[in-house]
């Protein structure tokens, strides 16, 4: 080695490091150092005066987060690194010069990046408090952010640290002179208020004596084990290497000791690297090398294994585990995934100190990259939102116990959903009778299990009429069946092991990383996963045994007589739905009864489609369970007086549960964010509705609702609450006085502000959700124990995640689990977790800066506005209807309706001007973090909303889709007022009636249009020859109900002495006039209006080949002129669609013949979304559908056609997904014509058979 003094040296990095070793000292300085500082804390201990200690959390991990986000990214994964080590042993100097050693485009150090507070030379004091987190500036814009943690020092508690102290003085001197006006400007004092009233706190329930109370518990006690669990790599460091042996090994054990016994269930280590700071400068070069460095430092702990009792009581322990240990590695592996060393010189030798900086940081990234990909592996990789939930709901565990260990297990399954289909459902219905605890085998869970599942695939290939015998149709069911095994056995069975004071090991194994543990978290032995229950072992006794079952199921059902049923047809179908009715009641009161089990995600009743309709009882049916156990009205409207899963109860009342009707079009409303101007949405709706007569509640005149924001708020209104629109604008009127709820000082130039900057939030939070809580009940959003009225249509709601990097969508209903690029659908695996419907409201008007974010007390979850990027909600309304309703998703909407919240066109360009100038000088654009500085101005943007309905509207192919697509947006004569601006509502309604004038022949015709929406086609089963389709015109609203009466009443108000309303036949491309007329006579009006009953004589149709256009139309008379609208799901090609019927059901037969033939029945199901693991095992029972397809492409034919009529062929442009889930079975025959497996199965994707049912037709 050279001499160090003629190192060659870099005059300005040398210049950097010694600034950071060498810090000013005098109080002044450090003062406002960290008050800088304050900004970067995590969380910190508080014990106000006199009263319980607390954890206060400021949400940096989420600024953080926030502060990063980049568009180039839809998920990013951060990864936390925690940084310990002993008062004074430089751990803040550590991260203060790895953020600085990494420099800018220009080659200096990089100063914009907040930093530690660094000590002064020799002090014993701690620097910094608490823990506070520093973004890592190399990664912070990529997939994967760094983010450092800095933690109290692990004597910490001891001495107050510096930053405390300036803080208890300042709040000392703020409770002696805070009535003095001399001290009211003092910035600091103000900023630590102003934090402090913006923390979440924590009680520490755990604080049970004065000891637990003080400081030093905590950073003792809690802080190593909140950063033990979820961190990726630790970083510990030392000072001293001669002591390592004596006191800093020994320190580091009691850290991670601590910490071992916090987490059960955890699958990945963190892994531990150790800085040798302050190292002899004189060593040698190799001396600093990584290896050599660790395996010196491991090689002489070595001896002390035997000699230090306080390490010696460590490998004992491990050894009584039955783990072997000899050497400081086997020990600290017990620990860490993996050791490194790393030295860091002392004063002197700069270019080296900067090398190991950059060592270090390389091999942070290095083992980070490693614990991500061995969560990866094992599907509990946590993305930004994701880990930030976790962090809350970690915090919000161990403040409340500190024995009780953080099981990831639980945690997975409530963040993860589990797959949907028939092994998923399984699967969930196992893990419900593993919870109660009758049973201590896997064996008898699945031997029980088992009984259920036979009856339920006994009852799936009858509805499908499989052929075949019981070993023959098994084979079909294999794969869902072995997933479902294979997944509860890695993911849910706990180890079988017991130590010899008889206690159990409870992690899976898929969680076994850190051994075995009892429920505590102790570690009671070492090895690996142990159990008797192994699927692979399992297997074939389940197949002989579901077998059996199978065959003593068939051999009853020969013997039995039919029961009736009155919607069904044939007797072995009847059979089959008596017999599984008394199956699965006594399945299920062996268990205790029905009651104990309860799904969103899973039909228990079929265990095979998706659950749509909630029971008063808390249950979800599919609609197939609702053919089969209710009572048919009518093909589309059944009755039920109980619950099938248990029919004994019954209930006070009958419950009716409608389904859309076969090919029936689909009507969507979409309303836009805008605070207060929501008054010009609801004003635009009633002008609407009184076109329709004024007697027919507006939403009932469509299938789909979608709000942001106001438009939320509004569309839970009107669709969940069923509330009039008069009913709407009083509650709405009422909730802008309540919701804009100022703060102290409001109106005072700069204090308010600075009051609001310090809230959080512009106005109170508690008034607003007191007010929607009051108006909106307590009911749940979906399932729960609501009636069914709540469910007459469909709802969603937009927000985002608190971060801000994802949009999601709340919704009333259930449909397939399908990956869309612009949000997530959100539905919880548990029913606990769902949000009440004022949650929901809430959620998507939590605007930044007007109201705080928003997280529901059963979740840890956190939601801000809908309007962050989805102002105007016109791409998920249109992209939802395709989604729910797939047997009409390639199909124009009958109407999507698009509503906004004002415009003023004479002022836009001003407007947006004006919009430029405040996103560079606006004091809100500059507080809020860069994600909402990014889409603050959309939300407050008028022309945001305009711009997203021109970009969706443009993207239509033909112009042929125009009157379908409509927007209506009220025409002001002055820009729109702000969000807030509660005075503004009384004349936004005056000038809104005064506005619509202007546009009424644009609301009579979307008036009209809605009316003949409420008439379908429904076809006959059977047809008479290909060139004629029979079938009868139908009504939405029921015969009964007083819709159908009101309807009537409409339709008499076009007709006259010469005019009466009728429908016309039309075949588009043969010939321009009506083929046949059927007259809506004064009579069948007089029956609707008297008696609620609407029929017309059936329709002659006549087509001229397969790909004839039939259009359907009500023509009716308005203001002298006739007006042609087609009725619901029309124009169609009839014959088309049984061709493709036909051709897609022998293509699924093969693919099911293919399926048992080709599939490997082993790949578990994820209990994680689909982005770490592709799901390869989604089945579902229905796998032979009972009716065609209506996803088909239509081949573009060049008609003739009415300037009213519209084409509806689906845009190409339309929004690309990819279906991850099942495709819900939503109507009485298209709805199960996609194979719900073909859906998620890779070896037939399901345009691929279209495409195919298409050339073969």
């Amino acid at each position: 080695m050279g001499d160090v003094r003629h190192e060659k040296s870099d005059l300005g990095i040398t210049r950097h490091l010694q600034g950071i070793l060498t810090p000013a000292t005098d109080d002044k300085t450090q003062r406002k150092l960290h008050m800088d500082d304050s900004d970067t804390i995590w969380i910190s201990y508080a014990r106000p005066f006199r009263q319980d200690p607390e954890i206060h959390e400021y949400g940096r991990y989420k600024k953080l987060i926030q502060d990063s986000f980049t568009s180039e990214w839809k998920e990013r994964w951060p990864q936390l690194v925690s940084f310990i080590g002993q008062t004074g042993d430089g751990k803040s100097t550590i991260i203060k010069m790895l953020i600085g050693s990494q420099t800018t485009a220009t080659g200096s150090p990089n100063d914009d990046f907040p930093t530690p507070v660094v000590g002064g030379v020799g002090t014993s004091i701690p620097t910094s408090a608490d823990i506070h987190l520093y973004a890592d500036p190399d990664s912070q814009y990529t997939q994967f952010p760094r983010i450092y943690a800095d933690c109290e020092g692990l004597k910490g508690g001891e001495s107050i640290p510096m930053a405390s102290r300036v803080m208890e003085v300042d709040n000392l001197i703020t409770e002696v002179k805070k009535k003095v006006p001399a001290y009211a400007d003092d910035a600091y004092l103000r900023k630590m208020r102003e934090k402090t009233r913006g923390a979440k706190r924590h009680k520490l329930h755990f604080a049970d004596t004065e000891e637990q109370c003080k400081r030093e518990f905590t950073v003792r006690e809690l802080y190593p084990r909140l950063l033990y669990t979820f961190s990726h790599v630790v970083v510990f460091v030392l000072d001293n290497e001669r002591t390592f042996e004596s006191n800093g090994f020994v320190r580091l054990l009691e850290w991670a000791s601590t910490s071992i016994e916090s987490a059960t269930n955890q699958n990945v280590l963190p892994h531990i690297i150790i800085v040798l700071n302050k190292s002899d400068a004189l060593l040698k070069d190799e001396e600093f090398d990584v290896e050599t460095a660790t395996k010196k430092l491991l090689s002489d702990a070595d001896q002390s294994l035997e000699i230090n009792s306080d390490i010696y009581n460590h490998v004992r322990y491990w050894r009584a585990q039955g783990r072997t240990v000899r050497s400081a590695k086997d020990l600290l592996t017990c620990y860490y995934s993996s050791i490194k060393v790393i030295r860091i010189p002392d004063k002197g030798r700069y270019m080296l100190m900067n090398r190991q900086i950059k060592n270090l940081h390389s091999q942070i990234a290095f083992c980070c990259r490693g614990s991500h990909e061995g969560k990866l592996q094992a599907r509990r990789d946590l993305n930004a939102d994701e880990l930030g939930e976790c962090l809350q709901s970690g915090l919000d565990h161990f403040t409340h116990s500190l024995d009780r260990p953080f099981d990831f297990l639980e945690f997975s399954w409530g963040l993860n959903p589990i797959a949907p289909g028939f092994g998923g459902n399984i699967l969930r219905l196992a893990i419900q009778i593993k919870s109660c605890r009758r049973f201590r085998s896997g064996e008898d869970i699945f031997m029980h299990l088992g009984h259920m599942v036979a009856s339920c695939i006994m009852l799936d290939y009858v509805r499908h009429r499989i052929k075949g015998t019981p070993s023959e149709l098994l084979e079909h069911y294999k794969p869902g069946l072995d997933s479902a095994l294979d997944s509860f056995c890695n993911t849910w069975w706990p180890c079988s092991y017991e130590n010899s004071k008889g206690r159990r090991c409870v992690n899976t194994r898929e969680g076994h990383a850190k051994g075995h543990q009892d429920y505590r978290g102790r570690p009671i032995g070492d090895g690996d996963y142990q159990s008797g229950f192994l699927a692979d072992e399992y297997r074939r006794t389940w197949h002989h045994h579901l077998e059996e079952i199978l065959l003593n199921i068939e051999k009853k059902m020969k013997l039995r007589s039919p029961v009736s049923f009155a919607h069904q047809e044939g007797g072995e179908e009847n059979r089959a739905a008596e017999m599984h009715l008394q199956r699965i009641n006594e399945f299920y009161l062996n268990l205790g009864g029905a009651g104990r089990f309860l799904s969103n995600a899973a039909c228990l009743s079929c265990l095979g489609a998706m659950p749509e309709h909630p029971l008063p009882c808390g249950h979800v049916l599919c609609s197939q369970c609702v053919r089969t156990f209710g009572s048919a009205r009518s093909k589309t409207l059944f009755d039920l007086d109980s619950c099938p899963l248990h029919i004994k109860l019954r209930w006070k009342s009958v419950i009716q549960v409608q389904l859309k009707p076969h090919l029936a079009g689909i009507r969507v409303l979409s309303l836009d964010g805008g605070g207060v101007r929501g008054i010009v949405e609801l004003q635009v709706l009633r002008e609407i509705e009184r076109e329709l007569g004024g007697k027919i509640k507006i939403q009932d005149f469509f299938d789909l609702i979608v709000g942001t924001s106001t438009g939320g708020i509004i569309a839970l209104g009107l669709g969940v609450q069923d509330w009039s629109v008069e009913e709407c604008i009083s509650k709405f009127k009422n909730l802008c006085g309540d919701a804009f709820s100022e703060r102290e000082l409001h109106g005072v130039w700069l204090l308010e502000k600075l009051t609001t900057a310090s809230h959080k939030s512009k106005f109170k939070n508690k008034p607003f959700e007191k007010a929607l809580r009051d108006v909106f009940g307590k009911g749940l959003l979906f399932g729960g124990f609501s009636q069914p009225q709540h469910y007459a249509r469909h709802v969603a709601v937009t927000t985002t995640t608190g971060v801000g990097s994802e949009s999601r969508i709340l919704t009333n209903y259930n449909r397939p689990r399908i990956e869309n690029p612009e949000y997530t659908f959100e539905r919880p695996e548990r029913k606990g977790s769902e949000l009440s419907t004022w949650q929901a409201a809430r959620a998507t008007s939590a605007a930044p800066p007007y109201f705080k974010p928003f997280r529901p007390e059963q979740s840890n979850r956190e939601f801000i506005d809908g309007a962050v990027r989805h102002n105007n909600p016109i791409k998920v309304a249109d992209a939802e209807r395709r989604y729910i309703w797939p047997d009409v998703g390639n199909l124009a909407p009958d109407i999507l309706l698009s509503i906004g919240t004002g415009k003023c066109s004479k002022h836009l360009k001003a407007e947006e001007d004006k919009l430029e100038s405040k996103k560079k000088e606006s004091f809100w654009s500059r507080r809020l973090p860069k994600v909402f500085q990014v889409v603050f101005a959309t939300m407050n943007d008028v022309l945001d909303a305009e711009r997203t309905w021109s970009k969706f509207y443009d993207r239509l192919t033909t112009s042929e889709l125009s009157h379908r697509y409509v927007r209506v947006n009220a025409e002001l004569d002055y820009a729109p007022p702000s969000l807030d601006a509660k005075d503004k509502v009384g004349s936004l309604e005056t000038d809104t009636r005064k506005s619509l004038t202007a546009v009424n022949s644009l609301i009579l015709d979307v008036a009209d249009r809605l009316v003949a929406s409420c008439f379908y086609l429904e076809k006959a089963e059977m047809q008479p020859s290909e060139t004629q389709i029979t079938g009868q015109i139908r009504c939405r609203f029921e015969d009964g109900s007083e819709n159908l009466r009101n309807l009537g009443v409409h339709l008499r108000s076009s007709q006259s002495q010469s005019f009466s309303p009728f429908f016309a036949v039309t075949e588009e491309h043969l010939n321009p006039e009506a083929t046949d007329t059927i007259e809506i006579t004064d009579g069948t009006i007089n029956r609707m209006v008297n008696y609620a009953t609407f029929s017309v004589r059936e329709p002659t149709i006549h087509i001229s080949g397969q790909f004839a256009r039939t259009t359907i139309a009500l023509i009716l008379k308005r203001r002298g002129e006739l007006k042609h609208m087609p009725i619901s799901g029309f124009p169609r090609q009839l014959g088309y669609e049984d061709e493709i019927s036909i051709a897609r059901q022998k293509l699924e037969r093969e693919a099911i013949r293919r399926r048992t033939t080709q599939l490997q029945p082993n790949s578990p199901i994820s209990i994680h979304s689909s982005r770490s693991q592709p799901q390869l095992q989604r089945l579902s029972l229905n796998s032979v559908p009972s009716s065609s397809s209506s996803r088909v492409s239509s081949p573009r034919v060049n008609v003739f056609r009415r300037s009213e009529d519209d084409h509806a062929e689906r845009s190409s442009s339309a929004p690309v997904a990819k279906v991850s889930g099942l495709n819900g079975d939503r109507s009485s025959g298209l709805a199960d014509q996609v194979s719900e497996w073909v859906q998620g199965r890779p070896e037939l994707p399901t345009a691929e058979l279209e495409d195919t049912a298409v050339r073969q037709v």
